[in-house]
């Protein structure tokens, strides 16, 4: 019958949190599996995976992921393992660190961006005379675990 492997396989499923046009959060979203926002978040999103914000999608909140999309608009800091991805009609306001970036002409940006080095398990961020530290991969190993 079932086993533990079979349901552990079983729960890793690859599949998308959707949050529709119209639809608003506010409370933080945490999950290890891809997020797709184009409705309203008041809060933070944090996965193993991808967040893509659609058009019409908007984050207020940090994000901390492995890749991400832009379509939309997105106030907050904003931490990715590998690539961070705007696109011509995305917003981004604040703080931007990622190991790489695509960034498409017409796109808004109106934040600090910082390159994250193969290998870094840290970074620092500085906000108004002081400074604290972020283990982005602590934290996202944290909500593998889930």
């Amino acid at each position: 019958m079932w086993n533990k492997e079979k349901r552990e396989s079983t729960m890793e499923a690859k599949s998308t949190s959707f949050f529709a046009e119209g639809f608003k959060v506010h409370g933080n979203v945490v999950c290890s599996n891809d997020v797709r926002v184009e409705g309203v978040i008041y809060g933070n999103v944090t996965t193993t995976k991808k967040v893509i914000v659609g058009p019409t999608g908007q984050i207020f909140g940090n994000i901390k992921a492995t890749n991400l999309s832009v379509m939309g608009e997105v106030t907050g800091e904003i931490v990715i393992s590998e690539l961070a991805k705007i696109d011509s009609t995305g917003s981004i306001n604040g703080n931007l660190f990622s190991k790489n970036f695509h960034i498409e002409p017409g796109a808004i940006i109106e934040a600090n961006l910082r390159g994250l080095k193969e290998g870094s398990t840290k970074i620092e961020v500085e906000n108004d005379n002081h400074s604290h530290r972020i283990d982005k991969y602590e934290e996202l190993r944290q909500v593998a675990d889930l």
